[in-house]
């Protein structure tokens, strides 16, 4: 009896790591162009509305020296009032499919940059309006990790207010834009995109 008490004892502890581990859901980790869902990830700019913004993109070396990492970098235009580029990952196949991320609490993933304001946008199904939910960071030189709990994302303000759900994700953007002068030149690199 002992035996197997001790058996069990050991088989749990050896499960929570494996059950912990399986608790997110990795997204993308660069080292290749498409995500673990089998979607082709790409870039987007103001152009589609007639503006000049430039967004270029490469590989690079990821945190710690491990594996790949993506680089974004160009420039912000004003020819678009609120001049944009980012890169967009998609989560779903088709316009009708959605994510159902509501079992997780955040999105996580490692970010370097230049030190000017970025910001990753989740685009949702309800939204129709462009005011997307979303979160502000400033990249430093140094790799690092970012938690951002899904309570910490808001909208802009400048369409019909909506709640987060969690329930009708789309896909995840990382995106540069001015609300004043033109950005001469950006730079900033992100991995690991995982939801946790």
């Amino acid at each position: 009896m002992i035996r197997k008490s001790v058996f069990l004892v050991v088989m749990v502890a050896l499960m929570v790591p494996a059950m912990s581990a399986q608790s997110n859901m990795k997204i993308i980790d660069f080292e290749t162009s498409m995500t673990s869902l089998g979607l082709k990830i790409g870039t987007y700019s103001d152009k589609s509305m007639n503006g000049t913004s430039v967004i270029k993109v490469k590989s690079t070396e990821g945190p710690a020296g491990h594996g790949k990492a993506l680089d974004l970098f160009g420039s912000i235009t004003t020819d678009y009032p609120y001049g944009f580029a980012g890169l967009h990952v998609p989560l779903t196949k088709n316009d009708a499919d959605v994510m159902d991320v509501s079992g997780f609490k955040g999105l996580r993933f490692a970010a370097r940059g230049d030190g000017q304001s970025y910001m990753v946008v989740m685009i949702t199904q309800a939204v129709k309006d462009f005011d997307d939910f979303s979160y502000l960071f400033k990249p430093t030189s140094e790799w690092t990790t970012l938690d951002i709990p899904f309570t910490k994302l808001k909208q802009l303000g400048f369409g019909a207010p909506m709640r987060w759900s969690g329930k009708d994700l789309k896909a995840i953007r990382f995106q540069i834009q001015t609300f004043g002068p033109p950005i001469s030149h950006y730079e900033f690199a992100v991995d690991d995109v995982e939801f946790y």
